[in-house]
């Protein structure tokens, strides 16, 4: 099926095992039980789809209901690298306008795609994670292949964030995914003396380093809501800049990558 466009295409049980789906369209009207097993995957088009029909049916992407995906030719883990980090997309950007029972039975579907991730060596299954399911699991994976926090999705890495703080004794609360006002997690720490402060975080899951704009943004923010201190989390590293920053500002941290995994090694399940 080379270069087919099968965009509002119906395959409901469709038998494409073994087919060769590659450099097609597959933004599909509905796929619902065709069988995959053993299909190759391979250059393809998949628009992210959070409504089915005009039903409003929480989906993430119309493929989740398809059969095999599982069973998909380990030359598919590319596209179903894409695939998943489309459904984590959607999974934020609309959690909280769906059911969320409905939104987690669609997501869940995505679980039995950690077999073709063994398979290929792509990733593991504890990097399959739906909505708030971020858990000691993840987080043990992660303390054992510390590289892999680049891989994770970005509200994965706020989550893993947050679950390090709360294990730490923190009292917790994430933002919203859009429109989180300037960061990410609102933590309130107690000291051995029992007073109460109060810090905001902002996590960045970025390759590249982070400048002296988000520093200063971060700050600005921490001020105005009138905190006792901010933090700023990475899984890359600073510029110059934001360290100089930093230095005269003692309301104000930093982790990098290394301080990140240096959490994890700290971390304990609750």
């Amino acid at each position: 099926m080379t270069g087919a466009n099968l965009y509002g295409a119906i395959l409901d049980r469709a038998k494409l095992r073994n087919a060769k789906l590659v450099r097609c369209s597959l933004d599909v009207g509905s796929i619902e039980d065709a069988t995959l097993e053993g299909a190759s995957i391979v250059d393809v088009y998949v628009e992210t789809n959070p409504y089915a029909g005009a039903y409003g049916k929480a989906v993430a992407l119309a493929l989740l209901e398809a059969q095999d995906l599982d069973k998909l030719s380990p030359e598919s883990a590319p596209f179903i690298e894409s695939f998943v980090a489309g459904a984590f997309d959607a999974a934020h950007r609309y959690s909280k306008e769906f059911n969320q029972q409905v939104l987690q039975a669609q997501l869940d579907r995505i679980k039995p795609l950690t077999s073709l991730y063994r398979r290929s060596g792509a990733f593991s299954s504890e990097l399959i994670q739906v909505v708030g399911a971020v858990d000691s699991g993840l987080i043990e994976f992660l303390r054992r292949n510390p590289k892999r926090l680049h891989d994770i999705h970005w509200r994965a890495f706020e989550e893993v964030i947050a679950e390090i703080l709360s294990s730490f004794g923190w009292s917790v609360q994430l933002t919203q995914p859009s429109k989180d006002g300037g960061y990410d997690i609102l933590g309130i720490h107690k000291d051995i003396s029992g007073i109460s402060s109060a810090w905001i975080v902002e996590c960045k899951r970025w390759h590249e380093s982070v400048g002296i704009e988000v520093a200063r943004s971060l700050y600005t923010v921490k001020n105005e809501m009138r905190v006792s201190g901010a933090i700023l989390a990475t899984t890359s590293n600073f510029t110059q800049g934001v360290l100089d920053f930093k230095s005269s500002r003692y309301d104000f941290d930093l982790k990098n990558y290394a301080a990140i995994v240096e959490w994890l090694g700290q971390y304990k399940k609750g």
